[in-house]
């Protein structure tokens, strides 16, 4: 159920259109049109002069890696850019869905009380199947706004420029979900801990050898 909410809410974010020219994270991008790059109809953006400049570097040398990936990790790292304002709204929301202080708060909650009654084997269960919901959003976080780098900067579509933006992608939404995921498996490492303690544990004393 949890991962199906989480889909919902990050498509709602992905299919959210951008902010006019001039609206709040739309900084940078409107300016002297350059030619064929000046609008995406994907998206409604107009490249300012730079990035337009940028672009037609791309196109004229693809397989320079660190030519795509500083200039989309400074787009998904500037919170007044289009891309990364949807970088911070991705973060935020998969914070509000998977920091396990948010799901503390919950404590006496009958979900919580039935998990007490049921003992560690429930705690971990559970513990997993958030793991498991939120590497799947994280997956979906990746794709969908690597697919929204593309849209905007087309050059990107090429194999080599795409792997870059790629990896670009990965590093900024790891960089700001990474202590979220931390978190969440020092919460299962904890569980296993107490599932461990919680074990039974024979009090036969070792048998020894009898002498000659």
């Amino acid at each position: 159920m949890r991962g199906q909410k989480a889909e919902r809410e990050i498509a709602l974010i992905f299919d959210a259109p951008f902010p006019a020219p001039g609206a709040p994270g739309a900084s940078g991008l409107s300016g002297p049109q350059v030619s064929d790059l000046v609008e995406q109809k994907s998206t409604g953006l107009e490249h300012s002069a730079s990035t337009a400049e940028w672009l037609t570097r791309v196109v004229e040398a693809p397989h320079d890696f660190a030519l795509v990936y500083n200039f989309v990790s400074n787009l998904l790292s500037d919170s007044d850019q289009p891309l990364g304002a949807l970088t911070r709204r991705f973060a935020t929301l998969f914070d509000t869905l998977f920091l396990p202080t948010h799901q503390m708060r919950k404590s006496f909650s009958a979900e919580a009380l039935t998990e007490k009654l049921a003992g560690p084997a429930a705690s971990r269960s559970r513990h997993a199947s958030t793991i498991a919901s939120a590497a799947s959003s994280m997956h979906l976080g990746v794709n969908r706004l690597h697919r929204r780098c593309i849209d905007v900067l087309p050059p990107l579509q090429c194999a080599s420029p795409s792997l870059a933006a790629m990896e670009a992608v990965q590093a900024a939404l790891f960089e700001l979900c990474g202590p979220t995921l931390h978190a969440l498996v020092g919460l299962t490492v904890s569980s296993e801990d107490v599932a461990l303690q919680a074990r039974p544990r024979s009090n036969a004393s070792p048998c020894r050898a009898s002498g000659p």
